[in-house]
């Protein structure tokens, strides 16, 4: 059918071809069999592009015309329809010639040297972060000890008195260079979400997937740092521990790069975002009640205003605990510190891996 329609091209006036001919999504006939993953049609379609050069016994050399396929000056080349498309028999279309032998000549002469280039850049500016956190400006406690629970030995640093030495001076010059490069991945990353849509963007794992919800949060919580340190407030540890865990684990995302690791990476993400998150939506109603549970059995026969006081520390009462030796008893309550921030969520990580053994 597709045939007979083309041989009224050369009896009409048009012009251009018809096989160039766009559909109202943007797409000719071979972008459209490319996307639809129609293997047939598209083997029938490159067998009208190639030319044969010359033949030699069973030697022949052809060339492919790489028109609408090549991704260099075109947004809706074929690669790139197959890429973001929704349909997974699109993905079929990377095995065929001569899609497979562009695929492979571009990785290794472009894509591995980049992508290479650009792990080690982050590998070097994740370490200067962590450095930066391991260095922090502190100083010594000087007020005194208010509860028997209370074991901090340093304190955070004024902005006035951070900045004072040479150290501190080497120090600023890494943590200029991790504000720095928050801002540009924000930069790069955030127009391309505008551009390709949030769904398509986050939910495909060919384009990156979660890593990017990763490294989006992580120079958020940079830049949360960043401002805590300037108006000298107390808790800047919560958003750096929270960037430290995130910039490390977004180095997976160049793992992908690797013929051996890369497979591993997509099978640990498929795993979590898959089973593993049913499974932990589960736990955490299951904890929940739980915990309701207990809150409600230890507040008996105390009075409205001792249950109103009591409330703001049932969570850590019930997923934060060490032992039942620190509950017993109503005196708990009084010698009860809040602890640190990092230390409640990982109390609360804690319980929820006992809960699913």
């Amino acid at each position: 059918m597709y045939n007979l329609l083309l041989s009224y091209d050369r009896h009409g006036d048009h012009l251009q071809p018809l096989d160039l001919v766009p559909n109202h999504q943007g797409l000719t006939p071979f972008k459209l069999a490319g996307v639809e993953g129609n293997t047939v049609m598209f083997q029938h379609l490159m067998q009208k592009r190639k030319h044969t050069q010359w033949t030699y016994g069973p030697l022949t050399s052809t060339l492919y015309d790489l028109t609408e396929i090549d991704s260099s000056g075109d947004e809706q080349s074929l690669l790139e329809l197959i890429i973001t498309t929704k349909k997974r028999e699109a993905r079929q279309i990377l095995d065929q010639t001569p899609v497979k032998e562009l695929v492979s000549l571009k990785w290794k002469r472009y894509g591995r040297p980049y992508f290479c280039m650009l792990g080690a850049i982050y590998l070097l500016y994740i370490i200067c972060f962590t450095m930066c956190c391991i260095y922090r400006p502190l100083k010594p406690r000087t007020n005194n000890r208010t509860s028997p629970r209370d074991n901090t030995l340093l304190q955070q640093k004024l902005l006035q008195e951070a900045y004072m030495t040479p150290k501190d001076d080497i120090r600023l010059v890494g943590e200029l260079v991790t504000v720095i490069g928050a801002i540009i991945i924000l930069l790069v990353e955030v127009p391309d979400i505008f551009r390709m849509g949030v769904t398509r963007f986050f939910g495909q794992t060919i384009l990156g997937g979660p890593f990017h919800v990763l490294i989006i949060t992580y120079a958020f919580m940079v830049l949360v740092t960043m401002v805590m340190r300037l108006i000298s407030a107390s808790g800047e540890v919560v958003p750096m521990s929270f960037a430290l865990v995130l910039g490390w684990c977004n180095v997976m995302y160049f793992a992908r790069g690797f013929q051996m690791l890369g497979p591993f990476t997509i099978m640990i993400q498929k795993m979590i975002f898959g089973d593993l998150m049913r499974f932990c939506w589960l736990m955490a109603v299951v904890i929940l009640g739980f915990a309701s549970g207990n809150h409600l059995s230890r507040t008996r026969g105390h009075g409205r205003e001792e249950m109103r006081k009591s409330r703001g520390h049932w969570l850590w009462l019930n997923l934060g605990r060490r032992s039942n030796a620190e509950i017993r008893g109503d005196l708990w309550y009084q010698r009860m510190g809040r602890p640190p921030e990092v230390r409640k969520i990982g109390s609360v990580r804690e319980r929820w891996l006992l809960g699913s053994r």
